[in-house]
């Protein structure tokens, strides 16, 4: 489960105002009445502020690599074919192997990255593939149309 980095400070912040204010015995006792996490609310006491704004240390691509990934994306709309769940994977796994130096196999994106990348950037969004239908499938037939 997903939790806004906002709410969860917001928490914290009222448990240590409480606690501050001497309004419960315990920082743990503030927490769990917040749903704040004690850790957090602790190092608030303990005078360490939140730090906000620290880049993810669990991104498969770097800033710059996420950009040219993001010009592509704008590029394919400009043109008016949007990409592919598929497509925008094959274009990680392309920048992978080539940034990838090394004699063992270049890592390669999870089954889930492309989902989470584009929550990151909701701006984009990936045209998914149906299959034709059976009657249009023949009626492009050229074969099926020449006899």
């Amino acid at each position: 489960m997903t939790s806004d980095p906002l709410k969860d400070e917001a928490k914290v912040q009222k448990a240590f105002a409480a606690y501050t204010a001497h309004k419960f015995p315990s920082i743990a006792a503030a927490a769990r009445h917040f749903h704040a996490k004690y850790d957090r609310v602790k190092n608030r006491v303990n005078g360490l502020p939140a730090q906000p704004g620290l880049p993810a240390h669990n991104l498969l691509l770097t800033p710059h690599e996420e950009k040219g990934l993001l010009i592509w994306l704008h590029r394919r709309d400009a043109l008016g074919t949007r990409a592919t769940v598929q497509e925008l994977e094959w274009e990680c796994n392309c920048i992978l192997k080539s940034r990838h130096t090394g004699p063992e196999e270049p890592p390669l994106c999870g089954s889930h990255w492309a989902n989470r990348f584009l929550k990151r950037h909701p701006k984009f969004s990936l045209h998914t593939e149906n299959p034709k239908e059976l009657e249009r499938q023949a009626a492009e037939d050229l074969i099926a149309l020449s006899r």
